[in-house]
């Protein structure tokens, strides 16, 4: 477990490096986005 929330954390540094708070949790920010393909994978069974 130890070792999949470290690539998880990794993966997260990855992509909010440089961005602003806004651009993270803001309208049509990060946040939103990959909230909206989450629910998308999991509607398409995968």
């Amino acid at each position: 477990m130890v070792d999949k929330r470290n690539e998880a954390d990794k993966l997260i540094d990855e992509m909010i490096a440089g961005k602003t708070p806004e651009e993270i949790v803001g309208e049509g920010g990060l946040l939103q986005a990959l909230t909206k393909r989450v629910y998308e994978r999991a509607l398409e069974g995968r």
